[in-house]
């Protein structure tokens, strides 16, 4: 629904600190042809994965945070899942885990992680992902909270 990301932009404007912002990923897939109806809100931009392992970011359609403006319409972006497809939802504290030599995970490594998951369903990728994260940090601990949610579309008769 369109009107979704204005309906949390209000209710944030109504109870939150001013200066206080939230970013989120609106998306709704449609299982049926795989259709990802989404809109940003200044969060950091998806990864979608095709079935033969190239790896690219989700079409750039970044707006403003919600709680910041009165009234917010993100662009809407369709993009289609094929069987075998995956797309990838992070926050920043996952490309911004830090190293013990003090670089950052970045996109450019969860987008090579994503691309090296020997299995492209959701728990193939997410473990390819937390394996490169891991390595990354060593024993870095996490400055910002975390959260990886993977969707992948199922192959339907060996397509």
């Amino acid at each position: 629904r369109e009107s979704a990301a204005q309906d949390v932009n209000l209710v944030l404007r109504e109870i939150s600190v001013p200066g206080v912002f939230v970013t989120a990923f609106f998306g709704s897939l449609d299982p049926a042809d795989g259709a990802l109806y989404s809109g940003n809100c200044g969060h950091p931009l998806p990864l979608v994965r095709r079935r033969d392992g190239v790896t690219t970011p989700l079409a750039d359609m970044a707006d403003v945070p919600l709680g910041g403006l009165d009234h917010i319409e993100p662009p809407m972006v369709t993009t289609r899942l094929g069987p075998g497809d995956a797309v990838v939802m992070y926050t920043d504290g996952v490309v911004e885990h830090p190293s013990e030599a003090g670089g950052f995970f970045g996109v450019e490594r969860l987008t090579t992680a994503v691309a090296a998951a020997p299995q492209a369903d959701a728990d193939g990728i997410l473990a390819s992902i937390l394996t490169h994260l891991a390595r990354h940090a060593g024993q870095c601990a996490a400055s910002d909270d975390q959260c990886i949610v993977v969707c992948s579309r199922d192959v339907v008769d060996g397509l």
